[in-house]
């Protein structure tokens, strides 16, 4: 038996991430949520943020537009429309965006 949360965010297009996680924090309509091994089922909508994950002590975060996350036996399944990794973000795109969005 895995001591781990098994992640997976699925966009329309593809599988953005799966893998084998100890933490999880999500941007929930109604706050934020923590997730660890074992946690009670849940099935929540998401807030447009950033998810954070922790594996082997190392923070990741991804920016996730949205969706819905449903936990179950240690398996974290996020639905989204769209989502970045960190490293995958590209910033001065991102200003840009921010600065379309604004005016």
């Amino acid at each position: 038996m895995s001591d781990k949360i098994h992640l997976k965010i699925i966009t329309h297009e593809k599988i953005v991430l799966e893998q084998d996680i100890d933490e999880l924090y999500v941007q929930a309509t109604d706050g934020r949520l923590g997730i660890l091994k074992n946690h009670l089922p849940i099935i929540c909508a998401l807030n447009i943020g950033v998810t954070k994950f922790v594996d082997e002590g190392k923070d990741r975060q991804i920016a996730t537009m949205g969706g819905i996350l449903q936990f179950e036996n240690n398996k974290a399944t996020i639905l989204t429309d769209n989502a970045e990794l960190d490293c995958d973000i590209d910033v001065a795109r991102a200003i840009q965006a921010k600065e379309r969005a604004l005016a």
